[in-house]
């Protein structure tokens, strides 16, 4: 396990049981892709939800992850 630092902040490269290297942030979160690491960097960690709920005070870092919710929460809403 070694540590990195880079324009987009510090992680952590593990390699795991049977060779498999995961890429860890410096919050905890960890990714099999680098790629998807950086995404997080850039447009999560540590940053307040962007993408606001229309129906309730739900918010969500992922314009996918709320999709998910009005979907699974606001079906209703949809026929009224």
């Amino acid at each position: 396990m070694f540590s990195s630092i880079d324009s987009l902040g510090s992680f952590t490269t593990v390699r795991l049981a049977g060779g498999e290297v995961k890429f860890r942030c410096s919050c905890g979160k960890m990714y099999k892709h680098k790629c998807h690491l950086r995404g997080h960097q850039r447009h999560e960690c540590g940053k307040e939800p962007q993408f606001a709920c229309p129906h309730c005070p739900y918010k969500a870092k992922q314009k996918s992850t709320l999709k998910t919710h009005i979907a699974i929460r606001h079906m209703q809403c949809a026929f009224e």
